[in-house]
């Protein structure tokens, strides 16, 4: 009796893994009897596992990070603030406000990268309420086609009357307007960017194991673009801190990794869609409110 994995080859050339139970048998003559299991799912399984455990140990590394680089600013911040009110008393150099005044824009920017840090790790104390995800559309649609410029064009996309998820207002916003400028820099040149909001179906991706409880109602709420895509790397990566698929000196890794924190805040999930030159869609999975106390 012999038990092991290997491959089995498809029709059009892809592998897929499996499991081979071999019995040998001497009755009625030499036989072997093999029982082969598809372990393509048990696979898929195991690595959304994995993937888990490392984001939730990332996670918590991030969180403590953030929690005492955000202690430092506040006392740098608090400083320049005291310094500024005293020159403004008296005459000094004119060079010092302005040095201040870049300080003060670094810890700023501090500030808002451990907020990121934050969300991604789930440790921040953010604003929970009921939102209507139609106002944070409207709220983010003007500021979002400021920021992407002419040549692209940005199309909303609501296909449902339930609109309501216990969210954060602003960390949404925050993450939409983050993923339409990801889907600008996708698409060099111009493009279509569409957001939209539609209810949550499972079968919808048959392919993906998404660990929410189904039981529950859910929004789907997406940006698409048809730029350059992601690689399966790219894609398995996405959500992890400073990871990112752009140049050296464009991004810090940070986004995505906060569109995956306020979507799990909202008790749901999120996934990418992508491959390479076939544009790229970020689903967030929010869940609805489903009573008025929820």
């Amino acid at each position: 009796r012999v038990l092991f994995e290997t491959n089995f080859r498809r029709k059009d050339g892809s592998l897929y893994p499996v499991n081979v139970l071999g019995e040998a048998s001497t009755v009625g003559g030499t036989q072997i009897l093999c029982i082969v299991t598809d372990l393509t799912e048990q696979k898929k399984r195991e690595r959304h596992t994995q993937q888990q455990q490392k984001m939730e140990a990332v996670g918590q590394l991030a969180g403590g990070i953030a929690h005492d680089f955000n202690n430092l600013l506040t006392v740098i911040a608090g400083n320049i603030e005291l310094i500024q009110e005293e020159f403004d008393d008296g005459d000094v150099s004119s060079e010092i406000p302005e040095l201040l005044s870049e300080i003060a824009v670094a810890a700023a920017q501090g500030a808002d990268l451990t907020s990121r840090l934050l969300a991604f790790s789930r440790n921040d104390e953010s604003r929970f309420e009921r939102t209507n995800i139609r106002n944070v559309l409207n709220e983010v649609d003007l500021i979002i086609r400021r920021l992407i410029g002419e040549n692209y064009e940005v199309v909303n996309s609501v296909e449902t009357e339930e609109l309501e998820v216990m969210s954060d207002f602003s960390a949404l916003e925050h993450a939409l307007i983050n993923l339409a400028v990801n889907s600008r820099d996708a698409m060099e040149g111009g493009g279509t960017i569409e957001i939209g909001v539609k209810p949550f179906c499972a079968s919808d991706f048959p392919d993906r194991h998404i660990d929410i409880p189904m039981s529950k109602s859910y929004l789907d709420v997406y940006v698409r673009d048809s730029g350059c895509g992601m690689s399966e790397y790219e894609v398995e990566h996405a959500f992890e801190p400073f990871f990112t698929s752009k140049p050296a000196g464009k991004g810090t890794g940070l986004g995505l990794s906060m569109v995956y924190g306020v979507a799990k805040q909202s008790q749901g999930s999120a996934f990418v869609e992508s491959s390479e030159g076939k544009g790229t869609t970020v689903h967030m999975i929010l869940r609805t409110c489903e009573g008025p106390d929820e």
